[in-house]
């Protein structure tokens, strides 16, 4: 039974082209890394459920929805917009794909190197140590109030093996990293989840700390898609199909800039 969430999306406009360009691209989205034939239809649902949500992205052009969708594919995560996996997001007339921390969580499980991944926010008045040192438990945290200011967020990963890996972003490295994504986002930063939601975009930076420091094959990319010291995704995607020659052209030249919204892990 096709669910609530489904028929929503398959109830947006559909005459838009970029229903047509992501039909025509279906085979290429499907057999990325192997997948099976159907993804192509899952990611051209979620883009619409996502173009539903946020009506700008449908006023983006069509190669530029086309390449963000070959790079979801790439990545094989959710781009619904309800998991958090994978944010769709219109910028101006570009459209950036954002890997979430559930993202970041899902693909380090993928590995089967990581057992366990958990994040935290540190409040005035919680009791907190951080030892980097210990490989296992690095991270000693017991909450003592949820409605304080947020003082340090953290990340920690258990690996198969048992070694404990941790990173911590305390409360002075805060404003930093705010500036720093103001300078790297320019014009684009007020239509960016950093001004609402700064606290889960600095929580993120503590996961993909943390997960830099875990045996490089965790995060499992596949090659065309690589994540830099910033968090942006680069991806070349080969597609195939109509469309492809201006998909190619454009993709080339696409990245994104920083994290995205994310959720707590379970």
């Amino acid at each position: 039974m096709v669910s609530n969430e489904i028929q929503q999306a398959q109830q947006a406009p559909q005459q838009h082209p970029m229903i047509g360009a992501l039909d025509g691209h279906s085979y290429g989205l499907s057999h990325i890394a192997d997948q099976s034939a159907s993804k192509g239809e899952r990611i051209k649902l979620a883009i619409m459920q996502q173009a539903r949500v946020n009506p700008r992205l449908r006023e983006c052009p069509v190669q530029e929805i086309v390449a963000a969708a070959y790079k979801v594919a790439a990545l094989d995560l959710d781009a619904s917009g309800a998991t958090g996996e994978v944010w769709i997001i219109p910028k101006g007339d570009k459209v950036d794909v954002w890997i979430g921390a559930q993202g970041m969580i899902k693909l380090a499980y993928r590995s089967g190197q990581v057992s366990l991944v958990t994040m935290g926010d540190v409040r005035e008045g919680d009791d907190f140590a951080f030892d980097p040192s210990d490989t296992r438990k690095p991270i000693r945290h017991t909450p003592r109030s949820g409605t304080r200011p947020i003082v340090a967020t953290w990340a920690q990963c258990v690996l198969t093996s048992g070694h404990v890996i941790a990173s911590v972003v305390f409360g002075d490295e805060f404003p930093v990293l705010i500036q720093a994504a103001k300078d790297r986002l320019r014009g684009g930063y007020d239509r960016s989840p950093w001004p609402k939601h700064a606290d889960r975009m600095i929580a993120l930076v503590a996961l993909r700390r943390c997960l830099k420091r875990a045996p490089k094959s965790v995060l499992q990319l596949p090659q065309q898609v690589t994540v830099d010291n910033d968090g942006v995704i680069h991806a070349t995607p080969a597609p195939q199909g109509r469309l492809a020659q201006e998909v190619v052209s454009e993709t080339a030249m696409l990245a994104v800039d920083d994290g995205v919204i994310d959720a707590q892990p379970e």
